[in-house]
């Protein structure tokens, strides 16, 4: 392949066509920060979306489209500042541990020839952690946002421990009738549930629970 550059001729353009350069279009992509992901007919719903390849995204938004046909969301899991997902999930848990599923399929690391330097980086990056169904899901360390309205969520779940850092919450327009607190984790400051038919507010447990 040969490097894009402005035709000085017709040929010139036509032959650019051609030989069009797939590492810029590698380049672009990686360098996008903000990303969303929505199908355009209804023949797109069923077609699987490599996202691996967004190396630089802080903020992706998925609408109208199901997270299980995402490819790659663990390869990006940790940079993510901002995370939406609107008419996409039934529950938190079907983004928010969706790396497990892709982690278990991938080859085993090969850290032999690391530096030492290199993988005490590693280490550092996963000190948090929490284990579903005897598997290992890294926390999404970077996520403070997380928008989830307009799905079917129908209460909040385990999936919570993994959200160390996030500071907002929408479950707007969901399906949450009993509201558990127990579960949110102190870095939250901002929760909204408006429209989403709750019932029921189980208050948070003090930690310290005295006589």
């Amino acid at each position: 392949f040969k490097r894009l550059r402005i035709p000085n001729s017709e040929a010139d353009y036509e032959a650019d066509l051609v030989f069009c350069d797939l590492g810029t279009l590698y380049d672009f992509v990686g360098r996008l920060t903000k990303v969303c992901i929505r199908p355009n007919n209804q023949q797109d719903h069923g077609i699987r979306c490599d996202v691996s390849m967004l190396k630089g995204v802080k903020e992706l938004q998925i609408q109208t489209y199901s997270v299980s046909l995402l490819k790659g969301l663990s390869s990006i899991q940790l940079q993510i500042q901002r995370l939406k997902a609107s008419q996409a999930v039934t529950a938190m848990k079907d983004v928010l541990i969706d790396s497990v599923l892709e982690r278990k399929t991938q080859p085993k690391p090969n850290n032999t020839n690391s530096p030492s330097g290199s993988s005490d980086k590693w280490r550092g990056s996963f000190t948090s952690k929490a284990i579903f169904n005897s598997y290992t899901i890294h926390p999404w360390i970077s996520l403070l946002y997380l928008d989830l309205s307009h799905n079917t969520i129908r209460q909040l779940d385990d999936s919570f421990s993994l959200l160390p850092n996030l500071q907002e919450l929408s479950l707007n327009h969901n399906q949450i009738e009993t509201l558990d607190l127990n579960y949110i984790n102190p870095s939250l400051v901002k929760l909204s549930c408006s429209h989403s038919h709750v019932k029921r507010v189980i208050p948070k447990l003090h930690e310290n629970l005295s006589d």
